[in-house]
C-alpha cells in the first residue's frame, strides 16, 4: 500500500513538473503507462533527452538506454510492446465476440471472426499512421454505445442507489 502511494505522488509530481497530462483506463493497462512514463520523464530531466523530438516506443527506449545503456532497452522494449500488441489483439477479438454472439447469435459470431481476421491481416499491411488513425477512430466511436447505454440505465442507477444508500442507514445508526 505504501509503495503504491509513493508511486502515485511520485507521478503526480513528475506530471506537474513537465506539464503532462496522462488518462489511465484500468489498473494494468495504468501500471505499464506509469512505468514507461517514468522512464521517459527521469530520462528528460536526468539525461538530458530532448523533449518533443521522438514520440512512442523510440522516446521509451531512449528512456531506457539513459540508464541501461545501448543495445538491451530496444530489444526489451520490442518484446514488451509485441507482448502488449498481441494480447491487446486477442482481447478485442474475444471481447468483440462475445458481443456479437450475445447480440445476434452464434452464427453471426463465427462470421465477426473471419471478418476480425481479414481486417487484422489488412491492418498489418497499411501504414502505421493510417492503422493508428483507424483504430483511434474506431475506439472514439464506441463511446456512442457507451453514452446511449449509460442516458437510459441512469433512472436504474439512480433508484439503485437510492435503495442501497437507504440500507446502509439503517445499519450505521
Amino acid at each position: 500500500m505504501a509503495t503504491r502511494l509513493f508511486y502515485k505522488c511520485l507521478l503526480v509530481t513528475l506530471l506537474r513538473k513537465y506539464n503532462v497530462a496522462i488518462v489511465l483506463k484500468n489498473q494494468h493497462y495504468s501500471h505499464i503507462c506509469f512505468r514507461a512514463l517514468l522512464v521517459v520523464l527521469l530520462g528528460v530531466g536526468v539525461q538530458n533527452i530532448e523533449y518533443g523530438n521522438d514520440i512512442g516506443a523510440n522516446l521509451t527506449i531512449m528512456g531506457f538506454e539513459s540508464v541501461f545503456g545501448s543495445g538491451v532497452p530496444g530489444v526489451a522494449v520490442a518484446i514488451c510492446l509485441s507482448l502488449f500488441a498481441l494480447s491487446t489483439v486477442l482481447t478485442w477479438a474475444l471481447y468483440g465476440s462475445r458481443c456479437v454472439e450475445y447480440l445476434f447469435g452464434y452464427k453471426a459470431s463465427k462470421v465477426y471472426q473471419v471478418i476480425f481476421c481479414l481486417f487484422a491481416c489488412i491492418a498489418g499491411t497499411v501504414k502505421l499512421d493510417l492503422a493508428w488513425a483507424i483504430a483511434d477512430t474506431l475506439n472514439g466511436l464506441m463511446a456512442i454505445p457507451n453514452l446511449i447505454a449509460l442516458a437510459l440505465l441512469s433512472p436504474v442507477v439512480i433508484k439503485l442507489s437510492k435503495e442501497y444508500f437507504s440500507t446502509i442507514s439503517l445499519f450505521y445508526v
